[in-house]
This record gives C-alpha cells, sequence and structure tokens, in this order.
C-alpha cells in the first residue's frame, strides 16, 4: 500500500512556498514523510504551488488522521482497501496550513 498527499497553495514565490512545505512537513512528521517532491509552481493556476508527499504507514488509521487535520470539507471515495478524499477550501476549514486551497489524500496498492 501507498499513502499520498498532494495539495495546492495559494503564494507568489519559491520561497514562501518552501516554508509552506517545511510547515506542513512539521505537521506530517508523525508520518515521516519518506518522499518529497519539491514544491512546483501549478501550470494551471500561476498564484499556487503543488505539493506531494508520500507518508509512512499506509494504513486505513494513518489515512483517516490526516482527514481529521482539518474539521471538514472532504469528499470520500472508497473501494475496497483504497481510499481517496478531496478536501476544497471553503467556511472556515482549514487544513494544514491556511495557504492550502485544495488537496487530495490516497490510500492506494503500489503500482507493480
Amino acid at each position: 500500500m501507498i499513502l499520498f498527499l498532494r495539495l495546492f497553495a495559494d503564494c507568489e514565490t519559491e520561497e514562501q512556498a518552501q516554508a509552506i512545505a517545511d510547515r506542513v512537513g512539521l505537521s506530517l512528521h508523525r508520518l515521516a514523510p519518506r518522499e518529497f517532491a519539491p514544491p512546483k509552481r501549478y501550470w494551471k493556476i500561476s498564484s499556487q504551488f503543488e505539493f506531494t508527499f508520500t507518508l509512512e504507514s499506509p494504513t486505513s488509521l494513518s489515512f483517516k488522521s490526516i482527514i481529521e487535520a482539518s474539521s471538514g470539507g472532504w469528499a470520500h471515495q472508497e473501494t475496497g482497501v483504497e481510499m481517496l478524499a478531496i478536501w476544497s477550501r471553503h467556511g472556515d476549514h482549514v487544513f494544514l496550513t491556511p495557504e492550502v486551497g485544495w488537496a487530495n489524500v490516497e490510500l492506494h496498492e503500489e503500482a507493480p
């Protein structure tokens, strides 16, 4: 199994993106990010950066702990042991850091 998190956050510069990545990494420390792609500007929306993490402990419990990092805003989908949730900022919900506007978390089988 693999536990994958991708999020998009509002920021203008690579320095701001790195600061957000550091804060998100601290929030996820209990899941020991084992792979982290450097933040990159989102090609569709130039005022946002994309952040990707692959996390240790790929279990449904770890998946749920990520979901619980926000007070709401998630849409869920489950297929057998695979889980997917998508989060969009609305109302007063915040996920990991205030700059995050959209995120998805997936728990799925690793490709052979």
